[in-house]
C-alpha cells in the first residue's frame, strides 16, 4: 500500500513539473517600443494611445478585425486618460 502511494505521489509530481515546464511555452512575450512619458504626448496622442490599448486588452476578433462596443471603448479610454494614460 505504502508503494502504490509513493508511485502515486511521485506521477503527480511528474506531471506538476511537465505543465510547470510547458506553460511559458504556450504565452509569447511581445516585445513594446519604450513609449514616451504621458505627461510629454498631447491630449489627441494619449486618448488615441488609451483606445488602442482598450482594443488591446478587451476587443475580441471578428474576422480580421478587433471590435470592441463603441460605448465600452470609450468608457475605457476615459478611464485611461482620468488616470494620465495607465489603466
Amino acid at each position: 500500500m505504502k508503494t502504490v502511494r509513493i508511485l502515486i505521489a511521485a506521477g503527480f509530481a511528474v506531471c506538476q513539473l511537465s505543465v510547470a515546464q510547458a506553460a511559458p511555452a504556450r504565452h509569447h512575450a511581445k516585445a513594446r517600443a519604450p513609449s514616451a512619458p504621458a505627461a510629454a504626448q498631447s491630449s489627441e496622442a494619449r486618448y488615441h494611445a488609451c483606445l488602442v490599448e482598450a482594443f488591446r486588452r478587451f476587443g475580441w476578433h471578428y474576422g480580421e478585425r478587433v471590435v470592441l462596443y463603441s460605448d465600452f471603448a470609450v468608457t475605457q479610454a476615459d478611464f485611461c486618460m482620468r488616470n494620465g494614460g495607465h489603466y
